[in-house]
């Protein structure tokens, strides 16, 4: 037998391990004071200054942990983690890749190394590495988890949910699990489970940053931009987004808040390079509302290339094709948006903003009568869908009568246009709002086809 010093520094440990798979730190702590210096014990004191927050004292443990053999891999595992935490997934690129080839089906290094090719923009690599890895260990729960995050992050939002609603039974107290879950489900359009699992997430972590940041995104897809930025200003106390993801988030919101060119240059940096199809076509929107359709076609396409499963992308695409008289190329993006609707059964808003579109192309072609039906059909879905309420303002003009109602309407309604601002300008001028309604135009459409009139209306206002 070893001599007894060596057994309670043995015990020392093993306490000290099994405190921690308990979540007992306090525990764990004391039990390491009598577990000496050994390599085993400095990787325990790393996870339990990791616990605490005390990261610089983590990785110090760490790394002297990794220099013994028989710790090397999972303390450097900690490290890869730690770096990929702090945003370097260059440094945990490399403290993981020269683990692989012995460590080919360990879960906490395959699927951090995964996260941190994903974050380099290296999806192909991730891919390889977990599908190896899940081809030996098939139920591992974070090789699933970190296929999901491959699947979302190659646009595959329903191959992610159906691999999270297959797991999530087993990692229900997952914070992660069921922000995941949450993010799939919102992908698909499925809002009400995708509250909920953002919810439970943050009820298992207020921190968490995948669900903290799919509050916003709810908000944005639901068009309520007061819920958006309340939802970002608590992503940001949280640190759950740094400096470029808000700039590009702040963009998001001004484009829910109708805001146009101002969105527009918010976000124009943003998306210079970006393979984000979702950051493209909140960029297209912007464009759109600032009336430059043209640009925002072509966005709309980039967005539709790199996936083709965004309804708004098509939407988009319908009312800008349609302001552009391609009429035969805004009905082939509506049948799209009608497609992806039908499939993933979002429900009576969507359905109404495909009316709408339809209604706004019978309108061009002359078609008033359907137009009209269109748009009534619409409201009968959705009584706050604007496009609808605009569809019978520009009827009404075209028949003669007075539009105004309907674009009082549309501008009480959800997420209008400002094109409405623009209308309400020239046909209800004596308006108390009149020189409110120009200014907001001209900040988010200043070469929209009705920034003339409103120059000349904000004039008078001075």
């Amino acid at each position: 037998l070893p001599p007894a010093p060596a057994r309670r520094v043995e015990r020392a440990s093993l306490t000290a391990e099994a405190q921690l798979a308990a979540g007992d730190f306090d525990g764990a702590e004391r039990s390491l004071a009598d577990a000496g210096d050994s390599a085993r014990a400095s990787y325990l004191r790393g996870r339990v200054a990791e616990a605490r927050g005390r990261t610089e004292d983590a990785v110090g443990h760490y790394r002297t942990a990794a220099q013994v053999p028989s710790q090397r891999v999972r303390a450097t595992a900690r490290l890869g983690a730690l770096a990929l935490e702090a945003g370097n997934e260059t440094e945990a690129i490399g403290l993981l890749e020269p683990l692989l080839p012995d460590a080919a089906t360990d879960a906490e290094i395959v699927s951090t190394l995964a996260r941190a090719y994903l974050e380099a923009d290296r999806g192909d690599d991730a891919a390889r590495i977990v599908t190896a890895a899940l081809t030996a260990r098939p139920d591992a729960l974070d090789l699933q988890l970190t296929k999901a995050e491959i699947d979302l992050a190659r646009g595959d939002s329903a191959g992610a949910l159906a691999v999270m609603q297959q797991v999530i039974s087993r990692a229900e107290q997952s914070a992660r699990a069921q922000a995941m879950l949450g993010e799939a489900a919102r992908r698909e359009g499925q809002t009400t489970l995708a509250t909920e699992a953002f919810d439970r997430a943050l009820g298992l972590d207020a921190r968490q940053p995948l669900a903290l940041l799919g509050k916003v995104y709810l908000a944005l897809d639901a068009a309520e931009p007061t819920e958006a930025d309340a939802a970002l200003t608590r992503a940001r106390e949280q640190g759950a987004v740094g400096r470029a993801l808000a700039t590009v988030l702040e963009g998001r919101v001004q484009v829910a808040q109708g805001l146009g060119a101002r969105a527009a240059r918010t976000l124009a940096r943003s998306v210079r390079r970006t393979r984000d199809a979702a950051l493209l076509t909140d960029y297209g929107w912007a464009l759109a509302q600032s009336e430059d359709d043209r640009g925002a076609i072509r966005q709309f396409e980039r967005a539709i290339e790199i996936d083709a499963g965004l309804v708004e992308a098509y939407l988009g695409l319908a009312l800008s094709r349609t302001r552009r008289g391609d009429l035969g190329g805004a009905s082939q993006a509506i049948g799209e948006a009608e497609g992806l609707v039908q499939r993933r059964s979002l429900g009576a808003r969507y359905e109404a903003r495909l009316l709408a579109a339809r209604g706004r192309v019978l309108y061009e072609n002359g078609s008033f009568d359907e137009a009209e039906a269109k748009a009534r059909e619409a409201l009968a879905k959705d009584a706050t869908c604007a496009a609808a309420h605009y569809v019978l303002a520009i009827v009404a003009d075209a028949r003669g009568g007075s539009p105004v109602e309907h674009l009082r309407a549309a501008l009480g309604a959800r997420a209008p246009l400002p094109e409405v601002m623009g209308q309400l300008v020239l046909f209800d001028g004596r308006a108390d709002d009149v020189c409110d309604l120009a200014r907001r135009y001209l900040e988010a459409a200043p070469r929209g086809l009705d920034a003339r009139d409103a120059r000349s209306t904000a004039r008078r206002c001075r």
